[in-house]
Parts: structure tokens; sequence; C-alpha cells
């Protein structure tokens, strides 16, 4: 785990209404995440991926693979359901990314439309060390994407 993965956990976690899963792995397979969020309240699970990286074509490329049938999300409701049944039935499954707040924008665009709602992407610059932090989890909560 990177210091920007360490980092993202840290702002995931603050507000302590985000269980979160490092190094998450499903079963049989060699996918992995960086993070599962499991977010009560609002009933929804987060795959959470985090690159630093400035070359985003791979992240795209994976983040697109997760919702292909019979992938990483249909993959990971089944593994929920057979470690607790029923208990995340539901629940809306996305993605959260934590990429250079410079790389947003290609991001989003690389997106299908279909898709966008489902993937928010967060600035690393704006979750990991700003000012504003602590007003702004108080009031939206951490998942509420920054301007």
């Amino acid at each position: 785990m990177d210091i920007f993965e360490m980092a993202v956990m840290r702002y995931v976690t603050t507000d302590q209404s985000t269980l979160v899963v490092p190094q998450y792995d499903l079963n049989d397979s060699w996918a992995s995440f960086d993070f599962l969020g499991i977010k009560e309240k609002s009933q929804r699970i987060y795959i959470i991926e985090v690159t630093s990286a400035a070359n985003i074509k791979s992240l795209v490329s994976k983040v697109q693979e997760m919702f292909e049938q019979g992938k990483h999300i249909a993959r990971l409701k089944q593994q929920l359901d057979a470690e607790c049944p029923g208990r995340y039935e539901g629940w809306a499954t996305l993605v959260a990314v934590f990429i250079r707040d410079g790389k947003r924008e290609e991001f989003k665009r690389s997106l299908p439309d279909e898709r966008k709602a489902q993937i928010p992407a967060f600035a690393l610059e704006k979750c990991v060390f700003p000012w504003e932090y602590w007003g702004r989890v108080k009031d939206k909560g951490w998942d509420a994407v920054p301007d």
C-alpha cells in the first residue's frame, strides 16, 4: 500500500461512515481492489481504486471491465452474498476512483454516459491534503465529490 492509498483510506474513513477492507481480493481470481468500502447508512458498496499515475489508460480499462457481464461487480455481489446472504441485496455498487486533479476530466470523458453516475472521480490533491476537508466531510460526507 503506497502513501496515496493510505491517505485515501484515511480520507474515506475519517467520518466513520464507511467500513474499509484494504486490498480486497475476489475469490478464484487475480482481481484485487485497492479497497472495498461499505457505507451502511446510504447502502452503498464502493470498489475504491487509487492512482497517482499520469497515464490513466490502464485505470480506465480496468474500471470499464469491472462492469462487464460476469466480471468484477457481478462476482463481487456473488461473493458478498455467499459470505453474508441477503445482507447487501439491493445495495448500489459504485467504483470510486482517486486520481490526479488534472486527469479527472479526461477520465470522465472516457466513460460511457450510462456509467458516469456509477463512477465518481475524486482529485487526489483535494482529498489527500485539503485544508477545507474537515468542514466538507462534516457537512456532506466523504463521498460528496468536491468541485
